[in-house]
């Protein structure tokens, strides 16, 4: 029995270890996919941080039109 249980192991460890070089070879292959292009999206230029914010006024807020039916006037 014993070398039923040492050849289970040695399975189960070459199971681990061509599952563990798969998800390697994955993120590898991932990795170099998403490698940089010339595309000008996300480049930034140290004179962005320049630039001045742009400026917009405050929206005006609609106050309530006030009823004064309940008050009397002294």
């Amino acid at each position: 029995m014993p070398a039923r249980r040492s050849f289970r192991l040695a399975l189960a460890a070459a199971a681990a270890i061509a599952v563990s070089a798969a998800v390697i070879l994955l993120n590898l292959a991932l990795l170099g996919y998403a490698q940089p292009r010339n595309d000008p999206v996300g480049k930034l230029s140290p004179r962005a941080a320049f630039l001045p914010a742009p400026t917009s006024r405050p929206v005006p807020i609609p106050r309530p039109a006030h009823e004064h039916a309940d008050e009397q006037d002294d």
